[in-house]
């Protein structure tokens, strides 16, 4: 997939895009949820949800009509000026390209520009050894926080809370 990158709101339009990059996850969604993606599982990406009193922000980073990577932001939990990044998926075929760090960017200006300080997120156990080394280049350091969590299989794993801080000039 070639052409310049975007980032843009994900809509219920781009169901099959979306599906496609959670399909092509190298793994995660066993890893994560005990079992691989459906296409249910885009519903949450493509309908911005109520959670905790606030709405996610489902984003998609495309290049040419292609969706190659996705991320969820929940600006205001847990705390004010706090949000969280519940979900950043790189299509695996498209790893190593720098689109994750792109997508990130902007989330780091979304919830700049929402007033937040603190970027947070939660990495479950099964997960850590894949993802820990991608959050840490990006500036996030684990809390020491570790909650109990069940993913979609009831499987019970620990849940690792990482956080960075936001410079508000950038």
């Amino acid at each position: 997939m070639t052409g310049a990158s975007r980032v843009r709101p994900l809509t219920p339009a781009d169901h099959d895009e979306v599906f496609a990059v959670l399909a092509d996850d190298g793994g995660f969604s066993q890893r994560v949820e005990g079992h691989a993606a459906t296409p249910e599982d885009t519903l949450g990406l493509l309908h911005p949800q109520e959670v905790h009193g606030r709405t996610t922000h489902p984003l998609g980073l495309f290049t040419g009509t292609s969706c190659v990577a996705v991320a969820d932001v929940l600006v205001g939990w847990p705390e004010p000026g706090t949000a969280d990044v519940g979900l950043l998926q790189v299509r695996a075929a498209e790893t190593g390209r720098g689109h994750g760090r792109r997508l990130h960017e902007a989330v780091v200006d979304h919830a700049r520009h929402a007033g937040c300080s603190t970027l947070r997120l939660t990495v479950v156990a099964p997960n850590l050894a894949h993802a820990q080394g991608f959050w840490a280049s990006l500036g996030y350091r684990l809390t020491g926080e570790v909650r109990p969590w069940a993913n979609a299989a009831g499987q019970q794993v620990d849940a690792h809370i990482m956080t960075r801080p936001l410079d508000p000039a950038g």
